[in-house]
């Protein structure tokens, strides 16, 4: 077999700061779990790769840069046995010749896969408009059909699912849906996105997901995928890396890790302790209205000591105006239930001194000017105060109402040490460092973006929205099913004061999430802990080099040790390694081999099978 070489002289890709290990053309061929398209040349500079890059390096995915030229050098059957995966990013990838259909067809049907965004294929490599995108052949999917529509080629509408088993296979939270299945987001309900009009030419074409045009309520496919040959075409007709670059993170996530988990079967490196579920229990800690329920939750077990949870608190003496004193008052007269809830996790900072006063003055239509000094000032204050009671500095924030000027807020939280804050961007989604205008706002704070039911999250809201318990158990029971199946991490967040509300609700919630925890298929911990681990994961470094046998062998680099470290190794492509020091799981695609924090470098032997 001739080696691939792709003009990266890559062996190993290490996350972050990409530590290359160099190798001449001669060595031992590199498999490439994902190669990420730029265009017929490499010399254009899209930002919206840095999007995809930030994704698959959270959800610890090794991957290359590549122009298509230099992939078309080889023949698409060599790449297809070092290939995993071709991602065909929007605009990057917009101006594609005709040459290149029959290559990337061949590469398919070779056993690679393939994944089509958005405006990817639409035009020749001179400029002008194909009748229909290029890839549509492959796809099974008409789209950009602009000679064809005009300034109908896109409409705006909003998206939905065609049946449970497209939310199941998307890895959709239910929390994200309304009752007929359409997306929504917290506080807006249905959401509006670009939709392309296209239309499924092929019979053997999934639609995963539907946009439905607010226009004259026509369906279009938006998300589908087809077999083809030994490999096959996933594709999109959103465009991921835009959405992920304003801070909607979760269509992309659940795209990438459909498509190179559930479809491809990729190894890889899991973001989640253990390679289990997780879930974040958020408390907000708001007035003085806790010192009356704290010590009821306390005492009946609400909260409970067995789950580290975390637990932010507005420190200051007053709520809605200066004076009023009906603040927590944490180094006050709250002092004593703050050292009680330290207890129960991780204390963090709920914003900036007086809950309603400082979202008030943060929100666009406050009286007054509160700069970003003032900002700075009272959430510096709330964190000294805490850290007096607890002895131990703020790592944790989360914004009063939700306002979190960006990316303002989130430099002053990283100059002050904060690693981990609540948000209500990215809705539904993973932790992550997220992008505001297209770049990422800091690589060193990582985002926990609030799990909603529809438009509501905290029981409080589910309750003024006349939410039945029956729907409030269904949800959060939906939550702990939903991190345990498809191993991710979510945060829940209420008030200690909505407890009563739903109280035979919140007894089964934390009884499952006990039981779940003491048996081992998911794990509750405070925010920061994740976002430690996540760091982690960015620093692991993995690659997979060819053997004299044709399997790989795939060596895992961590700097700090590979405590609580598992890597996801493809049931159907290799055999289980030899036994070593680690432990197994498996579900129906992977192995998921677990390592002690006693070693820092591992090497697996990959059989193919």
């Amino acid at each position: 077999m001739k080696y691939l070489w792709i003009g990266l002289v890559v062996a190993v890709v290490v996350f972050g700061g990409y530590r290359l290990y160099d190798y001449e053309e001669t060595q031992p061929t590199v498999l490439y779990p994902v190669v990420l398209v730029d265009g017929m040349e490499e010399s254009k500079n899209f930002r919206v790769l840095d999007a995809y890059k930030s994704v698959l390096d959270e959800e610890g995915v090794a991957y290359v840069s590549s122009s298509l030229r230099k992939l078309m050098s080889w023949t698409p059957e060599d790449a297809a046995k070092v290939v995993m995966t071709l991602v065909f990013v929007e605009e990057a990838t917009r101006e594609i010749p005709r040459t290149a259909l029959s290559w990337v067809s061949e590469f398919a049907r070779a056993g690679g896969h393939v994944l089509v965004v958005f405006n990817s294929g639409s035009h020749s490599e001179h400029g002008s408009y194909h009748p229909k995108a290029l890839w549509s052949a492959i796809a099974g999917v008409d789209y950009f059909l602009y000679e064809e529509l005009r300034e109908k080629t896109a409409v705006l509408g909003t998206l939905r699912f065609p049946n449970d088993e497209a939310v199941k296979t998307l890895q959709w939270p239910r929390g994200k849906l309304d009752d007929e299945s359409f997306v929504v987001g917290y506080h807006y309900g249905r959401l509006d996105y670009p939709i392309l009009a296209a239309r499924v030419v092929a019979d053997d074409v999934e639609v995963l997901m539907e946009g439905v045009s607010g226009t004259d309520g026509a369906s279009y496919p938006a998300v589908t995928r087809r077999p083809l040959g030994k490999g096959g075409v996933f594709w999109t007709s959103l465009p991921l890396g835009a959405l992920k670059g304003n801070s909607d993170d979760l269509i992309m996530r659940v795209v990438l890790r459909t498509f190179l988990f559930a479809t491809a079967g990729v190894p890889h490196v899991v973001n989640t302790p253990n390679a289990v579920g997780g879930l974040v229990i958020n408390w907000h800690v708001d007035s003085a209205i806790e010192w009356l329920n704290l010590p009821q939750a306390v005492k009946d077990g609400w909260l409970s000591p067995k789950l580290r949870q975390s637990v932010h608190i507005t420190a200051g003496n007053f709520c809605d105006k200066p004076g009023d004193g009906f603040g927590f008052d944490a180094c006050g007269a709250g002092r004593h239930l703050t050292e009680t809830l330290m207890n129960f996790g991780e204390i963090g900072s709920h914003g900036g001194w007086a809950h309603n006063w400082y979202a008030a003055h943060l929100a666009k239509d406050a009286l007054g000017d509160f700069s970003d000094a003032d900002m700075e000032r009272y959430i510096l204050k709330n964190n000294r105060c805490l850290e007096s009671v607890t002895e131990k500095p703020v790592r944790e924030y989360s914004a009063p109402n939700g306002v979190h000027p960006q990316p303002m807020n989130t430099e002053i939280l990283e100059q002050d040490g904060t690693v981990a804050y609540y948000y209500s961007g990215d809705s539904g989604s993973s932790p992550n460092r997220t992008f505001l205008d297209g770049e990422m706002i800091t690589p060193n704070v990582v985002a926990f973006p609030v799990m909603p039911s529809q438009k509501y999250a905290s029981l409080d809201e589910l309750h003024r929205a006349g939410k039945d318990s029956a729907f409030v158990k269904d949800w959060m029971m939906g939550l702990l099913d939903y991190v345990e199946q498809n191993r991710v991490v979510r945060l829940w967040y209420s008030h200690p004061y909505d407890i009563p509300l739903y109280l035979d609700v919140m007894k089964a919630f934390v009884k499952s999430a006990e039981e779940r925890q003491e048996t081992g298929t998911i794990t509750v911990r405070a925010m920061s802990d994740y976002a430690d681990f996540l760091q982690k994961v960015l620093r692991v470094g993995q690659g997979y080099r060819q053997d004299d046998r044709g399997g790989f062998t795939a060596t895992f680099q961590g700097g700090e040790g590979l405590e609580e470290v598992c890597v996801a190794i493809p049931k159907k492509r290799f055999e289980v390694p030899e036994a070593q020091s680690y432990r197994v799981q498996e579900d129906e695609l992977y192995l998921y081999l677990c390592f002690d924090g006693e070693s820092d470098v591992v090497d697996l032997e990959l059989v193919p099978r």
